[in-house]
């Protein structure tokens, strides 16, 4: 059986889609359809259907799936232990899972005091919009802005972040920014790919979320949007 293919597999199973997989994996759709179709056919059984609302797993691809859970723990391990070893690198890096901003805007500044600490750590950072899988080992570390699920997971609640709305001194220009009606005001806001954080449920509940003239699952655009005047 081809790994690459098995993986694909694996991957789709558990995004619910190819599109969702093809992401994950860094690949075309184009290629996981078809290492989906050529593992059906190594295998002689129909392990997918393919529909609308995405992919749906048959009989036999559910036993599959239930069954390789082990074996595929073990072979992400094989591969991440094989790629150090291919880089001479001295230790497994440790992999931090985060949201592009909490990455880039959290924990990098913070590094330099890690490794005063701990000279010779090593550190993998992994930018992500999707719930990595700890159990897969596709991180060590995953830092979310809403409480995983998992009985495996070990869960901590890390120090609170404010929020609020922000805009450019030139989009305020001649406004009274105590007195905005957000529903008349084109706002900028982050796009639901990142699950039920609190921008995204604070939106919902103030009826904003139709009132969205800009969505993107990138912080920095929206920044860059809302600084050049785009709106809040």
């Amino acid at each position: 059986m081809n790994w690459d293919d098995f993986r694909c597999f694996l991957t789709v199973a558990e995004s619910g889609s190819l599109t969702a997989a093809a992401e994950k994996m860094d690949a075309s759709v184009a290629t996981v359809g078809r290492r989906i179709d050529a593992l059906q056919e190594q295998l002689g059984v129909v392990l997918m259907r393919r529909g609308r609302n995405g992919v749906s797993l048959s009989e036999a691809g559910e036993r599959l799936y239930r069954s390789s859970q082990i074996a595929a723990d073990h072979m992400h391990e094989v591969e991440r232990l094989a790629g150090n070893l291919n880089h001479g690198a001295r230790q497994l890096a440790i992999r931090i899972s985060g949201t592009e901003p909490m990455i880039a805007e959290v924990l990098a500044p913070a590094l330099p005091e890690l490794y005063r600490v701990e000279p010779g750590v090593s550190i993998e950072l992994l930018t992500s919009t999707q719930v990595a899988n700890l159990d897969r080992q596709e991180a060590d570390l995953a830092i979310r802005l809403f409480r995983p699920s998992g009985d495996s997971l070990v869960a901590r609640r890390l120090p609170d972040i404010k929020m609020g709305c922000f805009a450019s001194r030139a989009y305020l220009r001649g406004k009274d920014p105590e007195n905005l009606n957000l529903t008349q005001e084109p706002l900028l806001g982050l796009s639901a790919t990142y699950g039920d954080i609190a921008e995204v449920v604070w939106a919902r509940e103030h009826g904003l979320e139709a009132h969205l003239s800009l969505r993107s699952t990138s912080t920095r655009a929206l920044l860059n949007a809302a600084s050049s005047g785009l709106g809040i």
